[in-house]
C-alpha cells in the first residue's frame, strides 16, 4: 500500500517539481545533521517545510524550509559547537 501511495504522490507532484522545484503536496525533507543544510520546502498546497540541519563545529545551522498554503515552516537548525578548525 505504501508503494502505491508513494507512486501516486510522485505522479501528482512531478509537474510542479519540474516547473517550480517543489511538490504540490507533501512535506519537505530535513537538512542533513552536521552540514548546516537548509530544510526542503513543503508542498505548494499542503505540507510542512523540513527542519534545517545542525551546523558543523563553529558553523551556523540551516534555515527551515517554507510551507505552502496549508502547513508550517520548518525550524532552523542549531549552530555547531566550538570554534571549528583552527588554521
Amino acid at each position: 500500500m505504501q508503494d502505491l501511495e508513494r507512486d501516486l504522490l510522485g505522479l501528482i507532484n512531478a509537474p510542479t517539481m519540474a516547473v517550480l522545484g517543489r511538490p504540490l503536496i507533501g512535506n519537505g525533507a530535513d537538512g542533513a545533521a552536521g552540514t548546516g543544510a537548509a530544510g526542503g520546502d513543503g508542498g505548494i498546497l499542503f505540507g510542512n517545510g523540513g527542519s534545517g540541519g545542525s551546523g558543523a563545529p563553529g558553523g551556523a545551522g540551516g534555515a527551515g524550509g517554507s510551507a505552502g498554503l496549508l502547513g508550517n515552516g520548518g525550524g532552523g537548525g542549531t549552530g555547531g559547537d566550538g570554534l571549528g578548525p583552527v588554521c
